[in-house]
């Protein structure tokens, strides 16, 4: 992985920051149920690719048993330093953690059977191409595994919903102005398409949505405030003067309306794809 301002070859904006820990922290009580719904099993080998502070391994770790192994993988040797110490705070201690890039480390794809890339998509140009490469990279018989999110599909209660198009839209347009400098918020839905187009291959897909409702934790509202916060910044010459004042007053300010109220509430949908090689 890596931070926003680095160019390597996977990563999460904003890795090393506040805004990864508080996002997963954010959703935490809700992902084990997504999870145990993935194809993993006893005695699975994992790659975790861009597995960050290793938040998700912990669970591949209970999903694999003592037979099975996790194996995290991360660009950003930072990140990994810290995988390390929470894993070694936790029970297990069939799992390592690598500070590689992804593709390099692809000679050693035969050792795993079931390869996951979460949230590693959105800081890429060529999507397709990093696809097609990890699933025609992967063994026969594995599954590769890919999750990312789409802020178009993201749903705020109440929300001017004008003025929230306005904020999807000028974000997007900054993307394709910008597509190496920014992260790329509309991976998500695009995965169902790219995989079905790559050769040879076969996919199921779903979604899996986290719902956070008044009262907000501050885990919840430092993400909403920090993602809104961002998305303003990245787009702001594509915004109006009304757009801005509008996202400052409900998200950003010490008055925030938006975590005020009592009917507010706020759905994040994540995109899966399950490519069998």
């Amino acid at each position: 992985m890596q931070k926003a301002s680095t160019s390597g070859s996977t990563g999460q904006a904003f890795a090393s920051s506040s805004w990864l820990i508080n996002h997963y922290l954010s959703k935490a009580p809700q992902v084990f149920r997504h999870i145990a719904s993935l194809p993993i099993y006893p005695g699975d080998r994992v790659l975790d690719l861009g597995c960050g502070i290793g938040f998700y391994m912990e669970y591949f770790l209970r999903m694999v048993g003592t037979t099975g192994k996790v194996v995290g993988l991360d660009h950003d040797a930072k990140l990994i330093e810290i995988a390390k110490e929470n894993l070694q705070r936790s029970f297990f201690d069939n799992w390592d953690a690598v500070n590689s890039d992804i593709f390099k480390f692809s000679s050693n794809f035969k050792e795993f059977n079931k390869f996951i890339l979460f949230n590693g998509l959105s800081y890429q140009t060529d999507l397709y191409s990093k696809i097609e490469f990890l699933y025609k990279s992967i063994p026969t018989g594995s599954l590769l595994i890919i999750k990312d999110f789409d802020m178009s599909t993201s749903v705020y209660n109440p929300i001017d919903k004008k003025l929230h198009g306005e904020l999807i839209e000028a974000v997007r347009k900054e993307v394709i102005v910008h597509p190496t400098r920014n992260i790329n918020k509309f991976v998500g839905a695009a995965l169902h398409g790219i995989s079905k187009q790559i050769s040879g291959a076969k996919s199921t897909s779903s979604i899996w949505s986290y719902i956070h409702t008044h009262p907000f934790s501050e885990q919840q509202i430092a993400f909403m405030r920090e993602t809104n916060a961002s998305s303003i910044a990245m787009a702001r010459s594509h915004c109006s003067d009304e757009l801005i004042f509008y996202i400052k007053s409900q998200f950003l300010g010490d008055e925030a309306l938006f975590y005020t109220l009592k009917s507010a509430s706020f759905i994040e949908n994540e995109h899966v794809v399950i490519m069998p090689a």
